[in-house]
């Protein structure tokens, strides 16, 4: 009699608990990988006295600063970029991005520029490409892929169908003020009409890594409540 007791309290109560105790890990599971963050630093993966993060510190970093508060935008015309309306809206979304919060800089091709050496003048300070109506396409389509400066022929995909932008953030953006200036610049990106972008950086990978891990956390938790429910049901249905 006794053990029949012992018995059906257990079968009752143990599903009950490790149903509890599933839905407990889940929600602390979710809480930390909310409160995750990724550090990109270099330092944070050598030793402190490290004499090749040293060097790459003292000679790479000052002079090129640091790469993980900089965002890649890549904006696709298949077409072809070397068009006034595009190149237009180009000038735009880069001179709107310059009003955002979050963003100290942004390098574009409307904004970039090279030097010309030119008789008597000597070296002369050029805008990278002339966006106007009138303007020759063509022309510097056929001068900007001839150019020495690698960096700024780098700015268009060598089919001619992509440019890209370059932003410098505010150092140590957090997850959430990362999240918050991606929304914004997709919204912008909308507003614009571009078809096609990508972004690449620190904030985005980030992103990317929370979001992949909020959904392989989903599909584990909702396999896992239906294993459960099913075990509870086999346990019980007698």
């Amino acid at each position: 009699m006794l053990l029949n007791r012992f018995e059906k309290f257990f079968t009752k109560q143990i599903p009950a608990l490790v149903l509890l105790l599933f839905f407990a890990f889940l929600g602390t599971a979710l809480f930390f990988i909310n409160r995750l963050e990724f550090n990109y630093n270099i330092d944070a993966s050598y030793a402190p006295n490290d004499s090749e993060v040293a060097f790459y510190r003292d000679s790479f970093q000052v002079a090129f600063e640091d790469e993980n508060d900089y965002l890649l935008i890549g904006i696709e015309r298949e077409e072809g970029v070397f068009n006034f309306p595009f190149l237009n809206k180009i000038k735009q979304f880069s001179d709107t991005l310059t009003t955002v919060k979050g963003i100290k800089k942004v390098i574009s091709i409307s904004n970039s520029f090279y030097y010309k050496k030119t008789p008597l003048i000597g070296m002369r300070k050029v805008q990278l490409l002339n966006i106007s109506p009138e303007a020759d396409f063509e022309a510097q389509k056929n001068y900007i892929y001839h150019l020495k400066e690698y960096h700024l022929r780098q700015s268009f995909s060598k089919d001619t169908t992509a440019v890209q932008l370059a932003l410098k953030l505010n150092e140590g953006n957090s997850y959430g003020e990362g999240v918050v200036l991606l929304n914004k610049i997709r919204a912008l990106s909308k507003y614009f009409d571009f078809s096609t972008i990508h972004l690449g950086g620190r904030i985005r990978t980030q992103e990317f890594y929370k979001q992949t891990m909020f959904k392989e956390m989903a599909s584990f938790s909702s396999i896992a409540i239906l294993m459960l429910f099913f075990s509870t049901w086999l346990m019980l249905k007698d």
